[in-house]
């Protein structure tokens, strides 16, 4: 796993948590759930890498605005249902 420095503010660190442990751990979910805004990578793939249930990974994409069932999935499936005749 590559390993990153990051040098923060005092006032930007202060702002995420109280330790670089907690500030690292934050850092870490926000890269991984921009991966899988950006479909980089799935939900699942996400929670693998963050050590979280699929449950506590929704959760996690929820709190960061990411919407878990998206207009374009919608038309998708229409388009999918159409195809098939359902």
């Amino acid at each position: 796993m590559m390993q990153v420095e990051v040098n923060l503010p005092d006032t930007i660190a202060a702002y995420y948590g109280a330790t670089p442990d907690e500030i690292a751990r934050l850092l870490r979910e926000m890269a991984v759930v921009e991966c899988v805004r950006h479909d980089y990578i799935t939900p699942k793939e996400a929670g693998d890498v963050l050590g979280l249930a699929r449950v506590d990974m929704y959760r996690l994409l929820a709190a960061h605005k990411m919407p878990l069932y998206t207009l374009e999935d919608l038309r998708e499936d229409r388009e999918t249902s159409h195809r098939l005749g359902l």
